[in-house]
């Protein structure tokens, strides 16, 4: 007869599933949602897809249904770190004003955007406390919208100045919008039905970079000639501000089986003050400058070829999107459960950004001229038209034994910009994107360990030039693709 060892099984257990999650940590790999939400929260809920809303069974409830807090019967504390590694690329076929002309863009190259690897951590903890009775409360911090991108795109061609380097990534974005939230989640109807509720503190932190090209003030030639009538107008912010938000949800048990939940989340909308810096690369165009007698004019200013630079205080509207969702889940035996969610999000709230400059423009000599200040002082706008989202997802979880679970899902993502007007390499989303995901928990004792990771195949998008009656562009055409690596580890402990 053989005998087992516990304490060897035990360990032969873990060494398996710590091959198999370095395997999955090697083959991971993700997007953000649609627009710029982030992919989610918790090991459970990721690796499943997102279909966990009809589940939440864990401290990650707070985000994805508060009212699944209130059938936990351990409190517990979690947290978590995803790593990201964004690699976009992009093709320009960037042509302003409708001139098939050498633009200083990289046209017909594959440029990929900035390299790096990127940690999003995330935390909380739930439990019963002295306080009106049953009621169940957490507090988590995590990020809900998340995107960061930079990429360099552009150099002045030679022929319209030969003396000026562009500023190193002309196209990019920083955006973290981090929730503190505050949850109380109650039965209402014992054993059937559960409330819970979300009061977030959000803190938005906003770095964003554009290029603009700006026709040229001046009406004679040869100030309006090509390659001189756009002029490259380079903005860079610098921003924060605080704002408020709203997660509720509804925990249904149909049966002893099946759950139903239902969850809203309302953001609304953050004010973003900070710094922002105004280059404008002026053309050099020689046989001018040479003519003019006067280095304090006009005409020399735009053919000098310096960068002429101001700084101003700014103002936007963060404008996040509402969303709704529905999950179902079955545990179709005591091991394995399968869960169903669909998610409704009202990207079209979100139109851009509209950079407020405060007054006070700071101009001295030539550009102080009334002829041409307003160049230098308008405001900037970067506009957006996004249609309105749905996100279905399928996950399973299943328990092997007491000690590991395994955890996969599908899910299929629409994407933001089906018409691809105003469509930017700030905000690289090309389209319905088809998810595969999957993971693994260990658990030992009263702690639980995971890491898992999702495969999102993402369609190409090729955006055409469409011009606006001026000869600008209505977006940043090109060919994008878009793949996002991130890899999951989370530890929990109930107590």
């Amino acid at each position: 007869m053989c005998v087992f060892d516990k304490g060897d099984t035990r360990m032969g257990i873990i060494r398996i599933s710590a091959r198999a999650l370095l395997a999955i940590t090697v083959i991971s790999a993700s997007v953000l949602a649609a627009g710029f939400e982030n992919t989610g929260v918790g090991i459970q809920a990721q690796a499943m897809g997102g279909a966990f809303r009809g589940v939440a069974n864990d401290w990650t409830a707070t985000y994805y249904n508060p009212a699944g807090l209130a059938y936990m019967t351990d409190n517990q504390w979690g947290v978590e770190s995803a790593f990201l590694h964004f690699r976009d690329e992009l093709t320009p076929d960037y042509r302003y004003g409708g001139l098939d002309t050498v633009t200083g863009f990289y046209n017909g190259l594959a440029i990929y955007n900035q390299h790096a690897v990127l940690t999003n951590p995330t935390g909380g903890i739930v439990g019963k406390l002295p306080i009106l009775g049953e009621t169940v409360w957490g507090l988590s911090i995590y990020q809900p919208f998340d995107q960061n991108i930079n990429w360099n795109l552009y150099q002045p061609p030679r022929a319209y100045n030969d003396s000026l380097s562009a500023p190193g990534q002309q196209y990019g974005v920083n955006l973290d919008v981090v929730a503190f939230q505050f949850t109380a989640a109650r039965e209402i109807k014992p054993g059937k039905m559960s409330l819970g509720l979300g009061i977030q503190l959000l803190r938005a932190d906003l770095v964003y970079r554009d290029l603009k090209f700006r026709s040229t003030p001046m009406t004679t030639s040869p100030y309006t000639d090509v390659p001189y009538s756009h002029i490259p107008e380079f903005l860079y912010s610098d921003g924060n501000g605080w704002g408020l938000g709203l997660r509720a949800g509804m925990m249904y048990k149909l049966n002893e089986k099946a759950n139903l939940g239902v969850t809203a989340a309302l953001p609304f909308n953050i004010t973003v003050k900070g710094d922002a810096r105004l280059d404008f690369l002026m053309p050099m165009i020689k046989s001018t400058r040479n003519k003019q007698t006067d280095p304090n004019s006009v005409e020399y200013l735009f053919a000098s070829g310096r960068n002429v630079s101001l700084s101003r205080a700014f103002e936007t509207k963060l404008k996040l999107p509402a969303s709704f969702g529905v999950g179902l889940s079955y545990k179709v035996t005591e091991k394995f459960l399968v869960a169903l969610d669909g998610e409704y999000t009202l990207w079209s709230t979100f139109d851009g950004f509209d950079f407020a400059l405060a007054s006070g423009d700071g101009l001295s000599g030539a550009a102080a001229d009334p002829s041409v200040s307003s160049f230098f002082t308008s405001d900037v706008s970067t506009v957006v038209d996004w249609r309105n989202t749905i996100k279905a997802a399928l996950g399973g979880r299943y328990n092997v034994s007491p000690a590991l679970t395994v955890l996969a899902g599908l899910s299929v993502d629409q994407g933001v910009d089906p018409n691809k007007v105003g469509f930017t390499p700030q905000f690289v989303d090309t389209g319905t994107k088809l998810g595969f995901n999957g993971g693994l928990q260990l658990h030992l004792q009263t702690w639980d360990l995971g890491l898992g990771g999702t495969i999102i195949s993402n369609p190409d998008l090729t955006v055409d030039r469409t011009y606006e009656s001026d000869g600008s562009l209505l977006g940043f055409p090109g060919l994008y693709k878009a793949t996002t690596f991130e890899t999951i580890l989370s530890i929990a402990r109930r107590f």
